[in-house]
């Protein structure tokens, strides 16, 4: 019964009001509009696919490469295509595509802080701080007096390790604009990854005096609590044990919004763990998708179970269920490919492996998982194939194409619940 998958809440995104005074138009390039238009239209059919239904993956490349085919400096397709690249895995042309689509956004965009803004966003989302700090490493020199741009090159800093530059920018949005709650809050957030406790507090309690309602520094200060009392580092407190006393104690008294919070922060703060370490360890090219299968296949289960709470953790319940689980998934989503399948084994792997590395499950435990599932992998995709297979089908009618879903999968697709 835990919340749906987010990343948890460390940073303060800052959204200052910004000047609109009149500004000299930037000269479009050639065939800019009819890109334009193109891009305005295929995103009208993504959003209200009524006719021909929603467009394929490489369907969108097409309209993309044929945008840039016609306007080479129009950033938004540029830009869309590079993400496209990135979440496939294809690293080198996703980041190629990052520079070129940024660099044509410096030279064109009328509204430069706003689109760098969803860019560095976006590039969050994904965990690729690696690209994002290349391009506001640009902003800031060219910008020496934006403090937004000091304040998101310091976030990007502090995930890919470099805490020494992080505080020293963070500080410099702080002197660009002083007594920012914002500013205040996210300095002191690079003060606890660095291990400054003190100076974490200082910077926290400012920022909480001037925005007593702000959720993200309330949640840095419990942190810093947790620390002060146990010790460590930052990223001990992402994988500190579960309480699953306090957990049942909820659940039992059927305080089911507080076990859900208690929930969804143990699992994203797992999840934020591994981000943090792939990262770090220079394994950006699989980051993407490893988060999306992981956050749509827990987000899967976590709909599926009938347990006062879900962790992500659990193994044990996840392993013991895992056929049942594969069942209800092939049957839900209907068309599932054997790649699909294969990325699900391969981002678990990787997320198990990680926890057992950092001591949250056994050796044991992941050694049975990955046994028991690997015997499953061969069922799952024969079973997979000749789903697919009769769901196209049409000398089949609806009930028959039932009778042999319900050999296939055992009758678990009738159950709504595990």
């Amino acid at each position: 019964m835990s919340g749906k998958p987010e990343s948890r809440k460390h940073r303060n995104r800052p959204r200052t009001a910004r000047p609109r005074g009149a500004k000299k138009r930037k000269r479009q390039p050639r065939n800019w509009s009819s890109a334009e238009n193109m891009y305005a239209g295929m995103h009208a059919r993504i959003l209200a696919p009524f006719l021909h239904g929603p467009p394929t993956q490489e369907e969108l490349v097409g309209d993309l490469e044929e945008m840039i085919a016609r306007c080479p400096q129009f950033y938004p397709a540029v830009l869309e295509l590079a993400f496209k690249k990135l979440k496939a895995g294809d690293d080198v042309t996703g980041r190629r595509g990052i520079e070129q689509g940024f660099d044509l956004m410096v030279q064109f965009s009328e509204h430069l802080e706003d689109e760098a803004d969803r860019l560095v966003d976006n590039l969050g989302s994904m965990w690729r701080f690696d690209l994002s700090r290349s391009c506001l490493d640009q902003l800031v020199e060219s910008h020496p007096q934006t403090a937004l741009y000091h304040d998101e090159l310091a976030a990007a800093a502090a995930r890919t390790g470099d805490l020494d530059t992080a505080l020293a920018v963070g500080a410099r949005a702080l002197e660009i604009e002083p007594g920012n709650a914002f500013y205040l809050s996210n300095l002191g957030w690079y003060h606890l990854m660095a291990g400054n406790l003190d100076e974490a507090a200082d910077n926290l309690n400012q920022s909480l005096k001037l925005d007593e309602a702000n959720a993200v520094t309330q949640g840095n200060l419990r942190v810093l609590q947790y620390l002060r009392k146990h010790g460590g580092t930052y990223v001990d407190y992402l994988l500190r044990p579960a309480d699953h006393e306090n957990l049942n104690r909820l659940a039992d008294r059927e305080e089911w919004q507080d076990a859900d919070e208690l929930c969804s922060e143990y699992n994203a703060c797992r999840r934020e763990a591994m981000a943090q370490t792939m990262l770090l360890r220079g394994e950006t090219a699989r980051l993407p998708d490893t988060l999306a299968t992981l956050d749509a296949f827990f987000g899967f289960v976590d709909g599926l179970s009938q347990e006062p709470y879900f962790l992500y953790e659990d193994i044990v319940f996840v392993g013991g269920h895992f056929k049942l689980i594969m069942h209800k998934f092939i049957v839900k989503f209907g068309d599932v490919d054997r790649e699909m399948i294969e990325g699900i084994y391969e981002s678990l792997f990787l997320f198990y492996r990680f926890l057992k590395e950092k001591k949250l499950i056994s050796p044991a435990a992941l050694k049975f998982f990955v046994s028991d599932t690997q015997a499953l992998k061969g069922d799952l995709l024969e079973k997979m194939e000749r789903y697919n297979a009769i769901r196209h089908d049409q000398d089949l009618d609806e009930d028959e194409k039932e009778e042999i879903r319900a050999e296939l999968f055992e009758g678990d697709h009738l159950w709504p619940f595990i």
